[in-house]
């Protein structure tokens, strides 16, 4: 079978009537389900294969076997790092198969899944993650604790890059700021990056209230108001050039920057401009 011959196949079948069927005759046919896991990795970045993963008949076993097998197929083709691979794997699940996934027994054995799969919640998700955390004795302190192992810039980037994530986990470290459950160093750590958060909220929040930026984006580029692009490079060059990237993804995040265009565009910019010449501008 060609590759292109089962990708309609798969797409046909996945989308039909009968899907429920399809995927439990997966669920227990391991040669079949190899099969069906090896072309979603093949073909995982057409858009029409990622909806398969919204398909809400599709078992969470199947997405378990996916996961693992991709991770070999991963290694293999790239030779990079689990959590690189994982921060790109998790992309393609929404956010109702990635609050099914974090009840399953197996991810909660996986600490690095556990948190790219918690920055795929949506505000609905979390409201509902949140309701079993409370059923958990020690819930929250036990979720706190999965960011101990991770380093400071892989922690800036989950929290400047996910606003649920970030907004959530606030919550959490305010709410346990008081009890001995976390390392005071790793509470330095989070309540550090919460200010750096912080901090540039209030320049998104300014910068809406001086631009009407709703307006601007049904402009075309040229017509929009250049001075606003102006302040965000005066900003970028008070900071170091290794945090400008992070800071630009969260002002796309937060509809500052109103499109990927504009986001090229600034790296761009930053690229041949120096900081005397914007602040001669």
């Amino acid at each position: 079978m060609s590759p292109e011959f089962a990708k309609k196949t798969l797409l046909l079948v996945s989308e039909s009537e009968v899907s429920r069927d399809f995927f439990e005759i997966l669920y227990f046919t391991p040669e079949l389900r190899e099969y069906f896991v090896s072309y979603l990795w093949i073909f995982r970045e057409d858009s029409h294969v990622q909806s398969i993963f919204k398909n809400p008949n599709l078992p969470l076993e199947v997405v378990q076997s996916f996961i693992y097998f991709a991770l070999g197929r991963f290694l293999i083709e790239s030779n990079g790092d689990y959590g690189n691979y994982i921060s790109k794997i998790t992309k393609l699940f929404p956010s109702e198969m990635s609050l099914a996934l974090l009840s399953s027994e197996e991810v909660s054995k996986d600490k690095i899944l556990k948190i790219h799969l918690l920055a795929n919640l949506d505000a609905t998700a979390w409201d509902n993650f949140f309701a079993k955390l409370e059923d958990s004795p020690n819930g929250f302190g036990e979720l706190a604790l999965l960011f101990e192992h991770l380093e400071n810039e892989e922690l800036r980037r989950l929290f400047f890059r996910n606003q649920n994530l970030y907004a959530s986990i606030r919550m959490i470290f305010v709410f346990l700021q008081e009890s001995n459950i976390i390392n005071p160093d790793l509470l330095s750590q989070i309540q550090t990056l919460l200010t750096q958060i912080s901090r540039w909220e209030e320049f998104v929040k300014e910068m809406k209230a001086a631009f009407e930026l709703q307006l601007e984006k049904t402009f075309s580029p040229k017509d929009r108001n250049p001075n606003r692009l102006s302040i965000i490079m005066h900003e970028m060059f008070q900071i170091s050039a290794e945090d400008r990237g992070l800071i630009l993804d969260f002002f796309l995040l937060h509809d500052l920057l109103l499109d990927e265009n504009e986001r090229q565009a600034m790296d761009y910019l930053l690229s041949v401009y120096s900081k005397d010449t914007v602040a001669s501008i």
